[in-house]
């Protein structure tokens, strides 16, 4: 494996196999003074109230993985150690509320900490509220505080060119400070009806960051748009599709999103352009040895005007492309897709601990301008397997990914599904 890895590999299926991470199951009501005929989880919920096309075994998984009424909170360590970023530590603290019978939840809330030895510092807090208000409006928050000694830039364009030399000697890399925060609604349109759903999803978002260079990196050299850093603040509107049948592990079904952000200088904002951004989802359930679901994504995300760098379309990462660095391809335009085959493999009844698999394969490209052409040719392509682990309720997982490309391999951890 060459070069720094841009996320940490931790030793959290270790930590969580080995020590346990600390879930707790709280304030309990209604399903679980009914026995084990009240016993309903989220992820059963969503599939369907017939439960129709389910085995026994996925009831049996269902009904042993936690109320419905419950509270969740989990608390994932991680350690780590590279030479780029030294010793790495983080910590998450995840909390789901199911009770009330809200689909997928009533609430989720994340924190995650995060430093280095060499100077790597993050914070970050998520939340998801399904009812706001006791509205049918689900709201989002995302803030987001960084400073990245090893983020990485190689140049505009497809075909940007990566050598290893270079790589080692961190020509590639610079030091970033970026600050971040969006919020958003989904206002339904079109009422659940089942599983299927339409929202109008309108929102606000501020970003910052501040690249810091020096003469031998390619950033200094080839100073693209934002090299002076600043904000781009953003209002937009999407339009979502929801039609799967769980949030957590989908088995069947698809989901759209479509969505515009613009920037202003009447917003505060140092840059005027906007980002469009669209994916289509779909998964198929199907049984070879044992049940497996077929998940593929393809995504079209577009800049216009004057955007900054961090803000640009790209590919490389834990999501897109997994087997090349972060942000590996940077332009105008990208183009990506995505399938997996995942499965869950093993259940040990008395600890409650779950693991399955997942095999990969990533594809796509980035454009100047886009032509009819171009949409066919040089497309880059990863391959790669990874791993999850359950140990109270499947549907609260982590995931671990092993990506291979033509330049590298890489390592990245997080928890749920890619896509």
């Amino acid at each position: 494996m060459t070069g720094p890895q841009n996320i940490y590999i931790p030793v959290l299926l270790l930590v969580q196999v080995v020590l346990y991470p600390v879930m707790l199951s709280a304030q309990q009501t209604g399903a679980a003074a009914n026995g084990a005929d009240g016993l309903y989880t989220t992820q059963s919920r969503l599939a369907d109230d017939s439960a129709q096309g389910r085995t026994v075994d996925q009831k049996e998984d269902d009904a042993e993985s936690g109320e419905r009424d419950s509270v969740y909170v989990a608390i994932l360590p991680g350690l780590s150690y590279n030479s780029d970023h030294g010793f790495y530590g983080a910590v998450k603290l995840n909390r789901y509320d199911f009770r009330g019978g809200t689909l997928p939840f009533r609430g989720f809330r994340e924190l995650k900490l995060a430093a280095s030895t060499k100077g790597l510092i993050a914070g970050e807090f998520f939340s998801d509220v399904t009812r706001t208000l006791g509205s049918n409006v689900r709201t989002t928050l995302y803030l987001f505080a960084f400073r990245f000694p090893q983020d990485t830039y190689f140049g505009l364009g497809n075909n940007s060119e990566f050598d290893s030399g270079l790589w080692k000697s961190d020509h590639y890399f610079f030091t970033s400070l970026s600050a971040s925060g969006n919020l958003r609604a989904r206002i339904p349109v079109i009422r659940p009806s089942g599983q299927r759903r339409v929202d109008v999803v309108p929102g606000v978002g501020i970003s910052y960051e501040r690249p810091y260079t020096d003469d031998l990196t390619l950033m200094e050299t080839d100073q693209p748009t934002g090299i002076g850093g600043g904000w781009f603040n953003t209002v937009g509107i999407g339009l979502n599709w929801e039609n799967r049948d769980s949030e957590f592990l989908p088995t069947r079904g698809n989901r759209a999103d479509l969505r515009v952000d613009a920037s202003h200088r009447l917003l505060g904002s140092d840059y005027r352009g906007a980002v469009i951004r669209s994916s289509l989802s779909q998964y198929i359930g199907f049984r070879l040895l044992l049940d497996q679901v077929l998940a593929m994504q393809i995504s079209y995300n577009q800049a216009l005007g004057t955007v900054p760098y961090w803000k640009l379309p790209a590919l490389g990462g834990e999501t897109t492309l997994r087997g090349y660095a972060f942000r590996r391809f940077l332009d105008n335009a990208s183009v990506n897709y995505s399938a997996e085959i995942r499965n869950w493999f093993f259940h040990h009844p008395e600890t409650g601990i779950q693991l399955g698999g997942q095999i990969f394969m990533d594809g796509g490209r980035v454009f100047n301008t886009v032509t009819l052409d171009d949409l066919t040719r040089d497309h880059h392509m990863t391959v790669g397997f990874g791993g999850v682990i359950s140990t109270t309720r499947r549907d609260v997982f982590f995931r671990g990914d092993l990506g291979f490309s033509r330049e590298m391999i890489r390592f990245y951890a997080g928890i749920g599904y890619a896509f």
